[in-house]
């Protein structure tokens, strides 16, 4: 019995420190002022997950790992359309953006190697 109930505790210790290990991993930050190629909606409902293509692609933040060419976001995570409605008026006007990202692989989209759009501003 003692034995069984080390293994789970070793066992759960491993689960809780890969999952410390992911969460220590995950970086946020912002982009620079950068221009939109376009943004995608895939999907039909308010959840819909979109793919924003950057102009000539962007710099990383520090820390931060993914692809420098496209965006993403899970489905869900704009449920409001308040930021696909600023990406769309930056493109529509030609107008710059910042945009804050996680490659936190929670928060990051279904595409793999594409960071997650958490917040858009528009200059």
């Amino acid at each position: 019995m003692i034995k069984n109930v080390k293994n789970v505790l070793l066992i759960a210790l491993m689960g809780f420190t890969t999952a410390w290990a992911s969460i220590a991993s995950a970086e946020m930050g912002q982009t620079g002022q950068i221009t939109l190629e376009s943004v995608t909606v895939l999907g039909e409902t308010l959840g819909s997950r979109m793919e924003i293509k950057i102009l000539k692609g962007f710099s990383l933040p520090k820390n931060v790992a993914c692809d420098t060419n496209y965006i993403s976001t899970k489905n869900s995570d704009d449920s409001d359309r308040a930021m696909l409605s600023l990406l769309r008026e930056a493109i529509i006007a030609k107008r710059k953006v910042r945009l804050w990202i996680t490659d936190d692989s929670e928060s990051t989209s279904s595409a793999p190697g594409r960071c997650s759009l958490l917040s858009v501003e528009l200059f």
